[in-house]
């Protein structure tokens, strides 16, 4: 009995050491196929290819360099998650049946990023992003942080961590969508997403039905201070010359003042829930929502309306401290005395061209707009009336037809919506 016992055992070692071989053999091969097609624009050097019991193909030590510019970028290990070696095993067979695999990650683990690679952070310094606005608030008189000011931080490289998976639920008609990244020593953001699908994805196989009819029930976002509080605050702290407690007071003053420049009201739970995240470095920061009803994916058009959007979406927001509690942004109505007089929509009569310095001032000059000339005003900033009360603040992206496209800054982001010129009352330059 026992010599038996050893036979398989032995098959069995046989076996799975036969199968991480065929696996990884077949993974280098398709590397340097990979090597190959990308020379001479980028070339790739790797380290061992590992396969191991728990479903995992790994690649350890990758370097892509681009030989134009010497520009590199490196990742301690790239692995391929599949939650069993038997299924990593089948996987190929799997593919080949239009079949969805049960689950599977695709895993970064120690990517540099250096300051060379970070040019959006300059982006950011011009204001041209929103949330990196409500960031920097309080410290100074920037509108972000800028490359420079990430260095004096001691963010000058970031090394991050990144897992992006699913994993079917039961019965196969819902699916769990991850994200899940660290930049070490500064914040780390998970966001899960459940999506609930008109039939199981593998029942027929997957099809444009689905990504049309499937459906978002609830998802969440945590935002966890790895360390980015602490050494934003002593940052700031050194910038403006203030104490700890008097800078955080005048970052949640600056925080609030932007909401309003955006003619947003965030509830007193929101700005609790914040101001108790800001204070207490190394916490987390919670966001869900449970739309009701559910989202579907296939809709391209959401209402950018924040109150309709918090009754839509059921947002809640809090950390360890305060715990879940309901949000909601809501518009701040326009005061009476704050709204111009009605510019007319009727087209002015023609005059002679003015030279370009008077042409440029006018362009810049804050006041009402003739609607007529909103195509004259493309990408500045402006402020909406419209016939039922309601106020917009954005940047015209385009005038054709009877249409405006706005791209407005909402909720830490940027939204492009369509105003119908006949629905505007009156337009006024920021």
């Amino acid at each position: 009995m026992k010599r038996v016992l050893l036979v398989l055992a032995v098959l069995v070692v046989a076996g799975l050491a036969t199968a991480q071989y065929r696996i990884s053999s077949g993974v280098t091969e398709g590397l340097e196929a990979a090597k190959r097609s990308m020379y001479p624009y980028v070339s790739m050097e790797y380290g061992d290819v590992d396969t191991t019991l728990d479903g995992k193909i790994e690649i350890n030590k990758v370097l892509f360099t681009q030989p134009s510019t010497g520009r590199q970028i490196s990742t301690d290990r790239i692995a391929l998650d599949t939650g069993s070696l038997w299924a990593l095993f089948s996987l190929k067979d799997t593919v080949k049946q239009h079949r969805v695999p049960e689950q599977l990650s695709l895993v970064i683990e120690g990517l540099g990023v250096d300051s060379a690679i970070m040019s959006m952070l300059d982006q950011q310094a011009s204001g041209s992003m929103t949330y990196s606005r409500f960031d920097a608030a309080g410290c100074g008189d920037r509108d972000a942080f800028s490359r420079a000011d990430m260095s004096a931080m001691g963010f000058s490289k970031l090394t991050v961590d990144m897992t992006v998976g699913y994993h079917l639920l039961a019965g196969g008609d819902e699916i769990k969508v991850t994200v899940d990244s660290a930049a070490r020593d500064l914040t780390g953001i998970r966001a899960d997403m459940t999506i609930r699908m008109p039939r199981p994805i593998n029942d027929g196989g997957p099809s444009a039905d689905i990504a049309q009819n499937s459906v978002l029930t609830k998802a969440s976002v945590k935002l966890t201070d790895l360390g980015a509080n602490a050494r934003v605050q002593a940052f700031c702290k050194g910038e403006t010359g203030l104490s700890t407690a008097a800078y955080l007071d005048a970052h949640m003053n600056s925080w609030k003042a932007l909401w309003k420049d955006l003619g947003l009201k965030p509830s007193n739970s929101l700005v609790a829930v914040y101001n108790d995240y800001i204070q207490h470095p190394g916490s987390t920061l919670t966001f869900s929502m449970e739309p009701f009803p559910p989202l579907e994916l296939g809709d391209h058009y959401i209402s950018p309306d924040p109150a309709y959007l918090s009754d839509r979406l059921n947002p809640k927001l809090g950390t360890e401290s305060t715990g879940l509690r309901p949000i909601r942004v809501t518009e701040i109505p326009a005061a009476e005395d704050e709204t111009p007089a009605v510019a007319t929509a009727k087209a002015e009569p023609k005059t002679e061209a003015k030279p370009a310095a008077e042409s440029a001032l006018k362009r810049t000059t804050p006041g009402p707009l003739a609607i007529s000339e909103l195509d004259q005003h493309l990408r500045h900033d402006v402020r909406i009336w419209l016939n039922n009360g309601r106020r917009m603040d954005g940047r015209i992206q385009a005038v054709a037809g009877q249409t405006l496209t706005l791209k407005r800054y909402l909720h830490g982001g940027t939204m492009v919506v369509p105003v119908s010129l006949g629905d505007i009352r009156q337009v006024s330059l920021r």
